[in-house]
């Protein structure tokens, strides 16, 4: 990793030009800090709350046929999980749903939790 790391670096000091760089990564910490001070403005994002959860959640069933109160099921199944994990489980879910030509219900979100298997945090 760090001749990764060594290698962005000089990239990151050899740049010159009107152009914008984006960067991401969930291994904050095992950079060298280095990195950091080459870098304007850096944004963390957290895992999402219960109303952030309940939000992404029914952004993503939308208007799907579904079992009733099953967002409020999906809130409670996907505590601790992230953004990213969220979305996956969902959105397996609702291919299960078609391809069973049936609404979404909770054993597609259980069947999609358990394929998926997210890495949950404590909540």
């Amino acid at each position: 990793m760090a001749r990764v790391v060594n290698t962005l670096l000089q990239c990151l000091d050899e740049f010159d030009g009107d152009s914008i760089l984006v960067a991401a990564t969930n291994l904050e910490t095992q950079l060298d800090h280095a990195i950091w001070r080459r870098f304007d403005t850096k944004m963390t994002y957290g895992m999402p709350d219960e109303s952030g959860r309940r939000l992404y959640i029914s952004k993503l069933m939308g208007q799907f046929e579904q079992e009733s109160r099953l967002e409020e099921f999906t809130c409670e199944r996907l505590a601790g999980c992230s953004y990213a994990d969220v979305e996956q489980i969902v959105l397996k879910a609702k291919r299960k749903a078609i391809i069973a030509n049936s609404p979404l219900h909770e054993q597609f979100i259980n069947d999609a939790y358990a394929e998926y298997m997210p890495r949950v945090l404590a909540t």
